[in-house]
C-alpha cells in the first residue's frame, strides 16, 4: 500500500491538492471483495478547497478508482472502475 499528497495553496482561502494511493489486500483481511485477487485497488482525486470564513471551508472532490477486478458496479453492470465526485462542507469548532 502506497499513498502520496500534494497540495497547492494559491491565497489563505483557495487551495487545491491532489492524491493518489493503492491499496492492497490480496488476503482479504481488511476488506473482502470475494473475488480471486482480493482487494487492490489504485486511486488518483482533485480537489478545490474554499475557505470563505475563518472556521469554514468548502471541498469539491473528483475520485478516480481502478481495481483488479469488477468489484464496483456501473449501472448493473460490473466495473473494474469508478468515478465518483462529491462536495463537502466543514464548519471547524
Amino acid at each position: 500500500s502506497g499513498l502520496a499528497i500534494m497540495q497547492y495553496r494559491f491565497t489563505d482561502k483557495f487551495a487545491v491538492a491532489a492524491r493518489a494511493e493503492h491499496y492492497n489486500d490480496k488476503n482479504q483481511i481488511i476488506v473482502v471483495s470475494g473475488t480471486s485477487n482480493g482487494f487492490q485497488t489504485s486511486s488518483a482525486s482533485l480537489n478545490i478547497d474554499i475557505e470563505p470564513f475563518p472556521l469554514c471551508m468548502l471541498r469539491f472532490e473528483g475520485r478516480y478508482y481502478q481495481s483488479l477486478d469488477k468489484i464496483f458496479t456501473a449501472g448493473t453492470t460490473p466495473s473494474n472502475s469508478n468515478l465518483l465526485l462529491v462536495s463537502g462542507l466543514v464548519v471547524k469548532f
